[in-house]
């Protein structure tokens, strides 16, 4: 569409998404944290039987996963209607 002027405009329209809830991935988030709960208890257990390798997989991976998921929990948020986040 050119008005004439050299360069054209351009027609915006605006799109409303309809995003998914975040119940489900709550739901996996606190799953994960039993698992690495587990996993820190587990893994302790294992090095105090001194067998050092599952023990220490299982120690570290707990440990890892409890600071991911904590990541993972910083990105629920709650929006009323008529409110934005940015």
């Amino acid at each position: 569409m050119d008005n004439g002027v050299g360069f054209k405009l351009n027609n915006i329209e605006e799109k409303e998404i309809k995003p998914l809830g975040g119940g489900l991935i709550l739901l996996l988030v606190l799953i994960g944290f039993g698992v690495s709960v587990w996993a820190i208890i587990a893994g302790s257990i294992s090095l105090s039987k001194e067998n050092y390798e599952i023990g220490a997989v299982l120690l570290t991976g707990g440990i890892i996963l409890v600071v991911v998921l904590s990541i993972m929990l910083n990105g629920f948020h709650i929006l009323n209607p008529n409110e934005a986040l940015v």
